[in-house]
């Protein structure tokens, strides 16, 4: 194959086997001194811009009707910049036969799904197969917990063995549709079974500090305010008003909030002789 020399751009030349000479306004061709980029040889123009040798190449030697954007290297090697080696091509086509021909493996920058260990490129680690089991899974542990939340601060002493029974099920986070499978009864009635000893068990009267729980009414201070100043869940707070006792600290944290006129006595005054849980049934 005979050697043809074109000229891509005003001062430059270029060649069939991809040399590119200078040419100064008196004609004079010197080889111009060729540089790497990403593998790709690059050369520097007299307006001082630059070019890649393959686009000069291409664009002296190889017809473009259709404008494509790219030139391909046909074996792979960004550095032979031959025209036989070279074609135009789109940037589909460019990553076709990279992938075709090996230059790019698509699992490169994979590592083994977290859930799963199949090879994935998500930034988390977990493959889009895996991602929606695992929300699955997350939803059932917080529906779960919630679960478990509401049953936890109720009282189980006064209760006939049906209540007693849906307590404990729904305490170890069993939705009311599991627990009403399992007794042969109606989800709607295991709802409203918990659901009235929910509404009993934290009842206005039933509160270890009668006199805090009268103000905090009086005030319109609901209970999920007091707990977020407590830094508690409200069925944690729930467990401590109705039962535990509050600790001293977050005794002050009220008063100082809430009550600075007042003394911790008065406050949180014993509460007076109310029926003893562990023996009065649920209505």
């Amino acid at each position: 194959m005979s050697i043809r020399t074109a000229s891509p751009l005003p001062g430059v030349e270029v060649n069939t086997l991809g040399e590119v000479y200078r040419v100064s306004p008196d004609g004079k061709r010197t080889l111009a001194t060729l540089y790497k980029v990403n593998g790709y040889r690059m050369v520097s123009l007299p307006d001082g811009s630059r070019e890649y040798v393959h686009r000069l190449v291409a664009k002296a030697f190889l017809p473009n009707p259709e404008n494509k954007p790219e030139v391909n290297h046909l074996d792979g090697n960004p550095s032979n910049n031959r025209l036989e080696n070279l074609e135009w091509t789109t940037r589909s086509e460019n990553a076709q036969h990279a992938f075709r021909t090996g230059l790019i493996n698509p699992y490169q920058r994979s590592a083994p799904c977290k859930a799963c260990g199949a090879l994935t490129r998500a930034k988390d680690g977990i493959c889009p197969a895996c991602k929606p089991r695992l929300r699955k899974v997350a939803r059932d542990a917080d529906k779960a917990a919630a679960a478990h939340d509401q049953a936890a601060h109720l009282m189980t002493g006064g209760l006939t063995q049906r209540q007693a029974e849906y307590l404990s099920l729904r305490s170890q986070g069993l939705s009311y549709a599991d627990i009403a499978r399992l007794r042969g009864v109606s989800r709607q009635c295991v709802q409203d079974a918990i659901q009235k000893m929910e509404r009993y068990m934290t009842a206005p009267g039933r509160c270890l500090y009668p006199v805090l729980d009268r103000e905090l009414r009086r005030r319109k201070i609901k209970r999920g305010e007091l707990a977020k100043l407590l830094f508690l869940s409200p069925s944690c707070l729930s467990n401590r008003l109705l039962h535990t006792g509050l600790p001293y600290r977050d005794c002050l944290t009220i008063r100082d909030a809430y009550f600075p006129t007042w003394t911790l006595e008065e406050l949180f005054a014993s509460p007076p002789s109310y029926p003893d849980a562990t023996t009065t049934a649920v209505p």
